[in-house]
């Protein structure tokens, strides 16, 4: 998995937990409305701005420009582990309900999602 092939499916899992059950916090909405990667066509984000702090934080603990899908889950979690303390320590706000959310995510869960981003 690319950096950017993991920023992909952790948004299409958050995504698909939203339309499952859209009980959710104003944080969670807006973070997954940020990340959206199907807004416009030439971004990778819908703001740019958490893209590139998803970069920085990533880079941070995966070298290199590809890593096994199962590790591109771990990576996904510390990704947002330490963006849910940036935001706190930024901002004063959380996205626990996404960390919370995503920590359901299964090994086999984001086995089906990356393999329905590789082949959309």
């Amino acid at each position: 998995m690319t950096k950017y092939e993991v920023l992909l499916c952790l948004y299409y899992y958050l995504d698909k937990e939203y339309f499952s059950d859209k009980n959710k916090s104003d944080e969670y909405i807006n973070y997954i409305s940020s990340i959206n990667p199907d807004i416009w066509s030439d971004a990778e984000t819908a703001d740019m701005a958490y893209y590139q702090d998803y970069l920085k934080i990533c880079s941070s603990f995966f070298s290199g420009s590809e890593c096994s899908v199962q590790d591109g889950l771990k990576y996904a979690r510390r990704y947002l582990d330490a963006y849910n303390t940036y935001e706190h320590n930024q901002f004063s706000s959380n996205i626990d309900e996404v960390v919370t959310v995503f920590g359901k995510c299964t090994l086999s869960d984001w086995e089906k999602i990356y393999h329905w981003v590789k082949n959309r």
